[in-house]
């Protein structure tokens, strides 16, 4: 079965950063104004409720379950990457990233709540779905959002994206892979997920963001090949986001990051912290993962809590 790992990452308005692999990476900003492997051995049957390839409706609605999808006993390939996955049915790239509409939130006008969700799409995709960010890339575009008055998150962040560490990689601020040794095969990237918005303390208001991205990679030197070998990575990022009524001190149209977090599975978890997901193709797969077993399509789970004893997990597809 195919590895995985989570992470957390937790910042305060007073407290500095920490990162630790396997752990929950829950997620949040604040948005100041303004600017596996197929497990062969647990192939479910049964129906989505719609035809094989009619695209799923938004993922507004909480789900409560794992995706019923047929899983396919059929690896991914150059032609068909989606081929045994729940994400051949899922929208594609930024406009996948869908926004609720906006209405007052606390003291938080309409307007501003549009454009605080707005900026939390563009902050994922910028980090999650830019493709030479994919392919290693820093960043640049979802850091220059963040506002500058976070001087010490945005320090570590770049130190940790420059030279990534057990201490930091960048993982918590940016999805990649090391484009000299995989790329994406084709242009998709599959996204399925939510954003919701709720009153907070003192008439802030709480923008809580949940989705998935799922990417299908090949090595880099596999072009047309009929034979090369094709995996997929799934990631799950989520934030919650606060929006600050007048008063507070906030540089206009950026993010105050607090918290963010992610799962992410498919990967060979045991290489080291070099900022990179390293994803697990099928003849490199060993079978020998220990650690707890997780559906990575699940969007009606909370994201695993793991210690470093429990190993580094196993998804029973990807």
């Amino acid at each position: 079965m195919q590895g995985g790992r989570a992470g957390r990452w937790r910042r305060s308005r007073r407290v500095g950063a920490a990162f630790t692999v396997l752990a929950v990476f829950a997620g949040g900003l604040w948005f100041a104004d303004d600017r596996g492997y197929v497990d062969l051995g647990a192939v479910r049957a049964g129906s989505s409720g719609g035809t094989d390839t009619e695209p799923l409706a938004a993922g507004t609605p909480r789900p409560t379950a794992a995706p019923s999808d047929p899983a396919f006993a059929a690896l991914p390939t150059l032609t068909s990457p989606w081929k045994g996955s729940p994400a051949r049915r899922w929208a594609e790239g930024a406009d996948a990233i869908d926004l609720p509409e906006a209405e007052q939130t606390g003291r938080i006008p309409a307007e501003r709540m549009a454009r605080a969700m707005k900026a939390v799409g563009s902050f994922l995709a910028a980090a999650h779905l830019d493709r030479d960010v994919l392919h290693g890339a820093m960043p640049d575009r979802a850091l220059d959002l963040v506002d500058p008055l976070q001087k010490k998150l945005l320090s570590e962040a770049r130190h940790h994206l420059r030279n990534p560490s057990r201490k930091g990689d960048g993982s918590q601020f940016a999805t990649r892979f090391d484009g000299g040794r995989v790329r994406l095969v084709g242009d998709a990237v599959k996204v399925r997920g939510r954003m919701t918005a709720e009153e907070g303390e003192g008439g802030r208001a709480l923008v809580a963001a949940d989705y998935t991205f799922v990417y299908a990679l090949r090595h880099a030197d596999d072009r047309a090949n009929d034979r090369a070998e094709v995996t997929r990575v799934v990631v799950r990022r989520r934030l919650t986001t606060e929006v600050l009524p007048q008063g507070w001190d906030f540089t206009p149209g950026t993010l105050w990051i607090t918290e963010s977090g992610y799962e992410v599975s498919g990967v060979a978890c045991e290489r080291g912290a070099d900022g990179y997901f390293h994803p697990e193709f099928p003849s490199e797969r060993t079978g020998d993962r220990d650690g707890p077993t997780v559906d990575p399509y699940d969007r009606s789970r909370k994201l695993r809590s793991e210690d470093p004893a429990q190993g580094c997990g196993v998804a029973t597809r990807v």
